[in-house]
């Protein structure tokens, strides 16, 4: 079952980490298995686990030139 970021996150640390951080950690390929973005909310399935060493593949369609070139330094 998917949840959002923020219930994810009450579930998993305490205290939490800031709403800011967990969206930069979906974006980034940091929690297996990757979130994915309905609207404006994140969901994430409630067994996923936040992993700094996984980057998972990013969704690069659409983003720019130069926006690529960035991702793809990371």
């Amino acid at each position: 079952m998917k949840i959002t970021l923020e219930a994810w996150a009450s579930r998993h640390f305490d205290p939490p980490p800031k709403i800011s951080t967990l969206r930069a950690w979906a974006g980034s390929g940091l929690i297996v298995p990757a979130p994915i973005k309905v609207g404006r909310l994140w969901m994430v399935e409630d067994e996923a686990e936040y992993s700094p060493t996984s980057r998972q593949r990013v969704h690069t369609q659409g983003l720019s030139d130069r926006a690529l070139s960035i991702l793809t330094a990371a």
